[in-house]
């Protein structure tokens, strides 16, 4: 038999325990990389998370403002909210001016489904002047620029003058 002599036996219990103490070291040092990779990937994810975000948000407020001149287009389309009075207002204003006596008898507001934003504001109109007059205040009532949609609308004619009845609907922000 083999017989290890006692300092041998010495030495090679230190190198085993050398080993065993290294392999510990290799492992908790392993164990703490992984623990720091982990944590720089997530501060990594979180980084291009929030740098995703800032870019969108960007994107976005470049695009208001690309839009501005049309979002200011659109809303001369609608009545705005204090502006009840002065739509009916140039209603009878531009009778006048073509030679309408035009006489608004109800103004309604209906709430719409599609929109919490915007209602609409319901007209019965009535007017009276001549053919031409009648028809040329009809006329610029559909170039005005807004939505308008003409629900009903019956011509009828007294002795000297033609009439006109109408109900119309506008768009009006709440």
């Amino acid at each position: 038999m083999l017989v290890i002599k006692s300092k041998s036996k010495e030495f090679l219990l230190l190198a085993l325990l050398l080993n065993i103490g290294a392999y510990v070291l290799l492992g908790f040092l392993f164990m703490q990389i992984k623990s720091a990779n982990e944590r720089t990937s997530t501060l990594l994810n979180q980084v291009a998370s929030q740098s995703n975000e800032e870019d969108a948000l960007k994107a976005l407020k470049a695009l208001v403002q690309e839009t501005a001149p049309l979002h200011t287009k659109l809303d001369t389309y609608f009545v705005s909210p204090e502006g009840v009075a002065d739509f009916i207002d140039l209603l009878e204003s531009i009778g006048r001016k073509v030679g309408v006596a035009v006489n608004i008898s109800s103004v309604e507001k209906k709430s719409t489904a599609q929109s919490t934003e915007v209602e609409v504001l319901s007209l019965r109109l009535s007017g009276s002047g001549s053919w031409e007059d009648v028809v040329r205040f009809l006329g610029i009532l559909e170039f005005l620029p807004y939505q308008i949609t003409i629900g009903q609308l019956v011509f009828s004619r007294t002795q000297d003058e033609w009439r006109i009845d109408l109900t119309m609907s506008v768009l009006k922000e709440k």
